[in-house]
């Protein structure tokens, strides 16, 4: 529960209330502690390879300005190395910008 509540920014209550009233209950019910802890294991050892991404001319980073899961630091790191690349920051979020109702409205383009 902790792990999901921390996903969302303070000041994102409405991309937090949207995951309480469709996503929260399903996910604490379905995930266990141990797929988690599994989770976490891979993405603690899991890298990305900016050179692997080179190749591609339209790359938009996303990230949170407060987020506690993923430093903005990090984001940084990442477009330095994929000159490319546009990184959006968005303030007032977390590490799960995209379930904001409004990231939809701002940035869908399908």
């Amino acid at each position: 529960y902790k792990f999901y509540i921390h996903c969302f920014s303070e000041n994102d209550k409405s991309g937090l209330l949207w995951f309480k009233k469709r996503l929260l209950s399903k996910y604490i019910r379905s995930m266990h502690l141990k797929d988690l802890i599994d989770g976490m294991d891979y993405l603690i050892q899991a890298r990305i390879n900016p050179e692997s991404l080179s190749a591609l001319n339209k790359i938009k980073i996303f990230h949170g300005l407060e987020d506690k899961i993923v430093p903005f630091q990090e984001a940084i790191k990442i477009k330095s190395k994929l000159p490319q690349a546009q990184l959006i920051s968005l303030e007032k979020s977390g590490h799960a910008p995209f379930l904001n109702p409004d990231f939809k409205k701002r940035f869908y383009y399908g």
